[in-house]
Order: structure tokens, then sequence, then C-alpha cells
């Protein structure tokens, strides 16, 4: 489940109409040529979180690679929270360092994997920030491991204030566009080690196994892999978003029934109204016919088409 949407010492834009909100916004990743490797490693995160958002109700949207590589829109009685991701699945074979952290490409300032997070800083929604690496951090990146808000993670102690010192030695006084630094960055951000891509292919299967258990489901593992198998079509569309909308707008439309009741269509027998955003708009079967004709629908993202290919 998400954390509490609070905004602590910082200012309260969430109805501040000066900013606009990230729902308004144009896409800031353009794409490129980039690895396949880190990408595919990226699409199975964006599914590890395609499946929270089946039992988490706080998270109502994500965008693929289109305000960042990944960005997750939670919602709460205090207001929203975006939470830009960057996923960095083809680095060496190395800890991760602040160096690489705060590296510029060619001395430009803006450039480096901080300089980029922070930048997203600049709507309405409150900004939390996350670095998702294959690969470990080195000490001094310890407290950004910790979970937010968590003993170790106050804005006096050590580790916090050397990683201040750190961070703001590579890139000083850098801030985003509504004046937050280094500081809130570090606050507000979570190091988020996930391993290799076959871990979390088979943390994502363990997670759809166990999601169906609760919700009381007779599904066999080739029907969880088949479902996988549908979840990776909006985490590897280009600049695609998914989202949760209200079972009452989704269910006429979208549910493909195959003679079972609005009640008991894909959406909430995984608990959740969910609408998959994917490049194309088409009805898929999520299930062959022995999971009795449950599906998806997947529609086409208004950011972009898939012309644009990332291999």
């Amino acid at each position: 489940m998400g954390d509490p949407i609070t905004a602590g010492a910082y200012a309260d834009t969430s109805n501040d109409n000066s900013w606009s909100s990230v729902d308004d916004a144009c896409p800031a990743e353009e794409g490129g040529p980039i690895a396949r490797t880190g990408f595919s490693y990226q699409d199975e995160v964006a599914v590890g979180f395609l499946i929270d958002m089946l039992c988490d109700p706080s998270l109502v949207k994500i965008h693929c690679e289109s305000h960042d590589d990944i960005l997750l829109l939670r919602s709460g009685e205090a207001g929203r929270i975006a939470e830009f991701a960057q996923v960095k699945g083809g680095e060496a074979d190395k800890l991760w360092s602040v160096a690489d952290l705060c590296y510029r490409k060619s001395d430009a300032v803006g450039s480096s994997i901080f300089e980029v997070s922070l930048s997203r800083d600049q709507h309405r929604e409150l900004s939390r920030f996350r670095i998702v690496t294959h690969r470990p951090a080195v000490t001094a990146l310890d407290v950004l491991t910790f979970p937010l808000h968590a003993p170790g993670r106050e804005s006096n102690g050590a580790k916090f204030l050397e990683l201040f010192t750190g961070i703001d030695g590579y890139c000083p006084a850098f801030q985003s566009a509504k004046g937050n630094d280094a500081k809130y960055w570090i606050e507000n951000c979570v190091w988020d080690v996930r391993a290799d891509k076959s871990n979390i292919e088979r943390a994502n299967l363990v997670a759809l196994i166990k999601l169906s258990a609760q919700q009381k489901l007779d599904l066999l593992q080739e029907h969880v892999e088949l479902l996988l198998g549908e979840l990776r079509v909006p985490a590897s569309a280009y600049r695609s978003l998914t989202l949760r909308e209200p079972l009452e707008k989704q269910e006429n439309t979208h549910a493909l029934r195959a003679g079972r009741s609005p009640a008991q269509s894909v959406f909430n027998i995984y608990g959740s109204p969910v609408c998959l955003v994917g490049p194309r708009p088409f009805l898929q079967v999520v299930l062959d016919s022995t999971m009795k004709g449950r599906a998806c629908a997947v529609r086409h993202s208004d950011f972009g088409d898939r012309s644009e290919t990332r291999n």
C-alpha cells in the first residue's frame, strides 16, 4: 500500500492552480535508441507496479515512458502524489555511488540522474522519486534504501547530511522549478534494488498467485503466466497510460462477459476496477476459455503512437 500523503515542511501546491497538474503536462520522455536489455528490465518493473495497482486503491494511474521511465500517480485524503521512477537495468557490474548519481553527461548542468529526477518536480502534485536498479548502492546511499519516514532518514541525521553534502558538492545548489533542492529529493526518494530481470519475473508471478489465492480463484501457473503476458502489453508500450476508473464507466464497454454477470468481470474479480491502456484499441482476452472469458481493456494513449520505437 502507498505511504500516507503528507507534504511535510514543504509548500503544499495540491490546490495551487498556478502549477499545472501532471495529468495536463506533455510527456517529458522523448525516447531514443536504448539497449533492449534495459527496456525489458524496465517492462518487468512496470508489470510489478501494475500488480500493485490491482490491490492498492491509492494507486490510480501508471504512465510508462512519458513523464519519466515510470510515473506512479497516487491519491488520498490529503491530496495527490506524483512518484517519478527512473529504472536502470543495464548498468555496469559495480555498486552505484554518489558520483554515478551525480555524473553530468558532457558536464551539462541538469543531465545527471539526480538532476533529471529532481527536475520532474514541476507540477501541482506533491513529488516523490524512485531509482530502481539492478545493482545495489554504496554505503553513502544507504539512507535512500530505507522506507520513507523510517528511522535513519531524519533530515538532521549523520547519513542524511553526509549524502546531502556529497550531492551538493557534485551539483551545487541545483533546484527544481518549485524551488526544492537536494534536501527535498533525499527526503522523498527511495532507492529500490530489484536484482536481475529473472528475479523480478519470479516475484511478479508469485505476487499474482498470492493475489488470486486471496480472491479465492483457482488459477493454474499457466493462467497466471498468461495474465502476466497481458500485463506486459501496457508495460512495454511507448508512452502508455494505465489507470483505475470507476467500474460503472468501464463494464459495459470494456468487460468481455462470456455469460458472466457484470459483478463477475475481471475488474472486480481482482478487487479493482482497472482499465489497461496500451498502444492500440482492442479487447484482449486475458485468459483463454478455461478462464471463462475474463478480459481486460486496452485502448490507445493520447500521448503518441507506436511509430516511435525503442529498438
